[in-house]
């Protein structure tokens, strides 16, 4: 626990210290978590989720950026009631239509992921890796995103999770 609010401090502190081109943004979401076993979806639960946002300008000469923050995501049925928090770290690359207020924003990252709390599960609660894809479209400071995530590790003897994402953002 101790090496996970180290590197949260970290990446903190490495947004504070940013001295390029950057953005912020609030977004909340719906989810499908899924479980995969025997390269099989074996079963999805439906939930929400809440994210913020940090992206700090790699270049001036180019618009690529990596996104640091956090997630809170929520899976409230069948029993399951699973409770994560992500910190997600991303490369993305903001592309603008030309003459227009539209932005298409690819990425792709790694996550830090706690399974903070968890009913009627064995074995589920700890700290693992995972990592993630997916894009966001925007107009002016609103946005659209879609994601889709896939843990490292079996959370499960031969069972691992993946989440599929929606997500409407505000950027400031």
């Amino acid at each position: 626990m101790k090496n996970i609010i180290t590197l949260i401090i970290a990446l903190v502190g490495i947004v504070a210290n940013a001295q390029t081109d950057g953005y912020n943004r609030v977004s909340v979401g719906y989810h499908s978590f899924s479980f995969h076993g025997g390269g099989m979806s074996v079963g999805s639960e439906p939930g929400f989720n809440l994210q913020y946002t940090r992206g700090i300008g790699l270049t001036s000469k180019a618009p690529l950026y990596v996104e640091v923050g956090g997630k809170l995501t929520f899976t409230p049925t069948n029993g399951l009631q699973l409770f994560r928090t992500t910190v997600p770290v991303s490369a993305t690359y903001k592309y603008t239509i030309p003459n227009t207020e539209v932005l298409i924003q690819p990425f792709v990252g790694c996550d830090l992921i706690g399974n903070v709390s968890a009913e009627n599960t064995e074995g589920i609660k700890r700290v693992q890796g995972g990592w993630h894809v997916g894009g966001n479209i925007g107009f002016k400071k609103v946005s659209l995103g879609v994601s889709y995530n896939r843990d490292f590790t079996d959370i499960w003897d031969d069972v691992t999770t993946g989440m599929i994402a929606l997500d409407f953002g505000i950027a400031f």
